[in-house]
């Protein structure tokens, strides 16, 4: 990655200008990986997002059509999506002053050797709360606590200070 194009990142991962909800001291981001919405994940993550009272919520493996989310009232979606695949969604309670697409995060490998100054979020907790987001259903991993590492949260220097 050259250094215009993590410039160019960084810029785009700016959260000046953004306002908090009213009274808040921190701007709050929840992720989920859902992996289809289906019924049932549909109401843990309403639950996890209620809790969360996330000001941004950003969902992956959505394949939601976009002409949907366009019909959400008093929220402002913005999906990224290939019918049928993957998608990205983010939610947002406030209007957001811009939208910047088609960004991707390079595949790091196992050691993230190529994150160029980002920071993965949850390498930076302490090792007894680095838990995974993957489990097989096919093997019962789960039952096993075998899973892998799929999902990443990383954000610029700048910005790990007010994770």
């Amino acid at each position: 990655m050259t250094a215009e194009t993590l410039a160019k990142i960084n810029s785009y991962a700016s959260f000046d200008g953004l306002t908090p909800r009213a009274g808040a001291t921190k701007l709050r981001i929840a992720a989920w990986n859902t992996a289809w919405l289906l019924k049932e994940k549909t109401i843990h993550m309403r639950a996890y997002l209620t809790q969360e009272d996330a000001d941004v919520a950003c969902l992956s493996e959505t394949k939601i059509d976009r002409d949907e989310l366009q019909k959400l009232e008093n929220l402002w979606p913005y999906c990224a999506t290939k019918k049928g695949y993957s998608g990205t969604t983010i939610f947002s309670k406030t209007k957001p002053l811009s939208v910047k697409d088609k960004i991707v995060m390079p595949n790091a490998g196992q050691k993230l050797e190529r994150l160029a100054g980002f920071v993965d979020t949850f390498r930076q907790l302490p090792p007894e709360e680095q838990l995974v987001s993957y489990f097989l259903y096919r093997f019962n991993t789960r039952a096993k606590n075998k899973g892998w590492r799929l999902d990443y949260f990383v954000v610029s220097q700048a910005l790990l200070s007010k994770v």
